[in-house]
Formats: C-alpha cells, structure tokens, sequence
C-alpha cells in the first residue's frame, strides 16, 4: 500500500512500500497541493513583483480577486483549472515545475 504520512520528498519520488518499490504515480491534485504547501511568503512577494512589472505570465496576480496574502495564495494554487477555468488558478510555473521534479 502506498505509504501517506506527511513527506518533504516531492511526491515523483515517493515510492510504493514492497519488492520492486515501484513509483507512486500521483494524482494532478497531489501535485497541486504539494506545490502549494511549499509556497513561501518569499515566493509570493516574487509573484506580486512580477505582476508589478507587468510580466504577462502573471497578470492573475492584478486581478479583483488575485491572492492578496500567503494563506490565499496557497489556496489559489490548490485550485484546478478544470473546475475554476483559465487565469482562475495557478499552475506549471517555474515555482511549481522546480518543485515537483
């Protein structure tokens, strides 16, 4: 059975307890959540700095109703673009790509 205690492995690395210890292949979500509970408050002064400077790939960050605050940024990152739609969540930046390889 897939081992699910807490880790600070990144979830590609993590394996199935057994004989071949073969990868756990984990779930979009699962991804999404291990990125945003490794958001920092540095990462999104970072974030709000590139919306500052008007760099495109994160004008969601200008938006009404943009993270205003590390709790809500790390909820907006849990989010899926299948159920909030495009510029309603964050994902595969080069935070989230560096975090979970």
């Amino acid at each position: 059975t897939p081992n699910t205690t807490a880790h600070s492995t990144p979830p590609l690395l993590r394996k199935i307890e057994g004989v071949n210890a073969q990868p756990i292949v984990p779930s979009s979500q699962s991804l999404r959540d291990y990125v945003a509970d490794q958001l920092t408050s540095e990462q999104f002064e970072l974030y709000q700095m590139f919306a500052s400077a008007g760099v495109e790939d994160f004008a969601w960050m200008s938006s009404d109703d943009a993270p205003r605050n590390l709790h809500e940024i790390k909820n907006f990152a849990r989010r899926s673009g299948k159920n909030h739609g495009p510029g309603k969540c964050m994902w595969a930046d080069e935070f989230a790509l560096r975090t979970i390889s």
